[in-house]
């Protein structure tokens, strides 16, 4: 096929795609092959002359395509990709080998194991990290031979590659690692046993709980929880009392969580006796009342009354499950005068309180004004064994908020309750024709619990299945696909293609607006937070946040998850995780690094991400590659840790190029 028969041939393909939407429209689109490029992949339609554009004379046309098709992920995509792995230009080499790794297709492991030995080392370490994204024998014993290497940084690399390819024979040769003569070494090595969930290595890890470097601490305590270590607790509680680090008592603590029990009592009463963390604090509350530690009980109390609405939340349900007479005397006096967390937390803590008197005040708070408070309710019923959850869950479906209905609709799969499966039907026809798909995906997101035996019985859920295949948003059909998945059918030719955002005359709105990146001032009620955003790295991301941003969409946005030494989230106008904007954005996938106070997008799923966001409080590996990272804190780490659910955001302001 000659060139100009392919030009030609675009202009249909393309005019085809987009539409045909004015004369200015169709002129501009041959014009610009990235733009072509950008199309298929918002669509994650992975076009025949996509292929061709790998064999373009642009270098800078391969890259674009060769994403592009790691973005979709087509099958047989790695075999055209990996004849880029000999490309003249060292950058679309690198992201040949990215991509492949995010494919994942162990069969070309073959073409990546001599990478690992190239003289370049941003060769070597992206080669390292797809191989362990693909797995298998030969990925592994490539990787444990690097894991020898005399360069440290090679074997840093290999440490990683064996964790993700889940390399349960490499324990051994990483244990030795973790006392390699370098620091770094010796970090990825802890790292990797801890992924790895490598029991025999419990002596290694309980001794470098003691170690010198924050994060080989952090990464320890982390392990010894993995592998539920009882014989560790009092290395663990000994090193809380030293330890100096909150992001390091936070990981320690969550190891005792799993492995503790009432002997650690007195390193509990110092926590709360000292000015910690306010995360470190509600986690020691927290595993007080998880051990029944009712001898604490009047030194959990006066947090009752705390500045902080955070620890007030966690002393509820540290009390209610210490002290189940106390809180009864309590609660029913101050419930009206809390404010919506604090009427939350109630509900959560009624769970432990399982009496006829508990079931009234859940019953009284699921016609509660805010609907977080309705759901917390309704999830602690569903713990009282001897309440009857019909007419509640026949109730909630009523429920005029969708969060709360989506809640209905997973206790009821999880519970296997029948008479309920119709209504559930009705429900996501009745929302077949809303643009916004948030609520049906999230419909079909809770209805694996259906599936018993790799068997879905009930007629009325397979029919809404089956409607499911047909919708008009790509991921909710893609729910219903995986659901087929596990009772053994293959739905996959119903996947199509998202409705594009990037189009030809939208394209220079995404890619097209800055050649530095900008800077978002996110004005929190404690303080200020700059934040690089990597619109080098994720285009679509950052105009997106920016968009939202400078609409006022995040005015007033609480920050309604944070998970001690992991993340901070918000982003989320529900104010519970439910919420979005209202449509999708597609995933992008990049190979900027989780580490402290890395910003990234949340989602529930490829694709599936939409206005919430998450600032790391520590570094993250485990996240690379699978969510998109989209800005790095310059500013105000002090203030992304002091954040707590609930916390406000008053606005954020976008910096431009030239103007900081």
């Amino acid at each position: 096929m000659n060139r100009v028969f392919v030009n030609l041939f675009l202009i249909v393909c393309i005019a085809a795609i987009t539409g045909c939407g004015g004369e200015e429209e169709k002129a501009a689109l041959p014009l610009d092959k990235n733009v072509q490029i950008a199309i298929w992949e918002d669509m994650r339609q992975a076009d025949t002359l996509l292929y061709a554009y790998l064999d373009d004379d642009d270098p800078g046309i391969r890259l674009r395509a060769c994403y592009a098709l790691g973005m979709i992920e087509p099958e047989g995509a790695s075999a055209y990709i990996a004849d880029l792995l000999d490309d003249p230009e060292k950058d679309v080499r690198i992201e040949a080998i990215f991509v492949m790794g995010l494919i994942g297709d162990s069969m070309y492991a073959e073409r990546l194991i001599p990478l690992l030995f190239d003289p370049d080392s941003q060769i070597v370490h992206q080669a390292a990290i797809a191989l362990g994204r693909m797995g298998g024998d030969a990925a592994v014993r490539a990787l444990m031979s690097s894991a020898r290497d005399t360069i440290p940084e090679h074997r840093i690399w290999a440490a990683e590659g064996l964790w993700r390819a889940d390399a349960d024979t490499a324990v051994e040769l990483l244990e030795k690692l973790a006392a390699d003569s370098s620091v770094s070494v010796e970090q990825a090595a802890i790292y990797a046993l801890r992924r790895l969930e490598a029991r025999s290595a419990a002596e290694i890890l309980r001794a470098r709980i003691k170690d010198t470097i924050p994060e080989i601490r952090m990464y320890a305590a982390e392990g010894l929880r993995a592998i539920k270590d009882s014989a560790s607790l009092m290395a663990l509680s000994n090193q809380l009392s030293r330890e100096r680090e909150w992001t390091v008592k936070a990981s320690i603590l969550r190891a005792i969580m799993e492995v503790g029990d009432k002997k650690i009592i007195k390193a509990m009463m110092n926590l709360l006796s000292q000015r910690e963390h306010p995360l470190v604090t509600a986690m020691a509350l927290s595993l007080i009342g998880k051990f029944q530690m009712s001898a604490l009980s009047s030194k959990v109390e006066p947090f009752l009354k705390n500045e902080e609405r955070f620890l007030r939340g966690e002393a509820l349900i540290a009390l209610a499950r210490l002290n189940r007479t106390k809180f009864m005397e309590i609660i029913p006096d101050e419930i009206e005068n809390y404010n919506w967390y604090l009427r939350m937390k109630t509900a959560e803590a009624l769970k432990f309180i399982e009496t006829p008197e508990g079931a009234n005040l859940l019953e009284k708070l699921q016609s509660d004004a805010d609907h977080r408070v309705r759901t917390a309710a309704l999830y602690s019923l569903a713990e009282y064994d001897f309440v009857e959850m019909e007419d509640y869950l026949g109730t909630a479906l009523e429920d005029s908020d969708p969060a709360v209905v989506s809640s209905v609709i997973e206790l009821i799969a999880k519970l296997k309750l029948h008479q309920f499966s119709k209504k559930t039907l009705d429900i996501y026809e009745d929302e077949m024709d809303e643009a916004d798909a948030g609520f049906r995906f999230s419909i079909l997101y809770n209805l694996s619990g259906w599936v018993v035996d790799s068997q879905i019985t009930d007629e009325n859920i397979l029919e809404l299945l089956n409607k499911a295949l047909d919708d008009r948003d790509r991921n909710v059909r893609q729910e219903a696909i995986d659901i087929f998945a596990m009772i053994g059918m293959d739905k996959s030719e119903y996947l199509g293609f998202f409705e594009p955002m990037v189009t030809a005359s939208t394209y220079d709105l995404f890619y097209g607006r800055f050649d530095e990146n900008p800077v978002a001032e996110i004005n929190t009620e404690r303080g200020q937070i700059r934040v690089r955003l990597l619109y080098n790295m994720a285009p679509k991301t950052v105009s997106n946040f920016i968009k939202l941003a400078e609409s006022g969409f995040y005015d007033g946005v609480i920050f309604h998850r944070v998970v001690p030494n992991f993340v901070i989230q918000a982003g989320d106008p529900h104010g519970d995780g439910f919420g979005g904007p209202g449509y999708t954005i597609r995933s992008e996938f990049n190979r900027h690094e989780y580490t402290r106070g890395t910003m990234g997008m949340a989602h529930a799923g490829k694709d599936t991400g939409g206005s919430q966001w998450f600032i790391c409080h520590s570094p993250q590996p485990h996240l690379n590659g699978r969510y998109t990272a989209f800005g790095q804190v310059i500013y105000g780490m002090r203030i992304v840790d002091r954040i707590l659910v609930g916390d406000k955001i008053n606005s954020i302001e976008i910096i431009y190029p030239g103007e900081e």
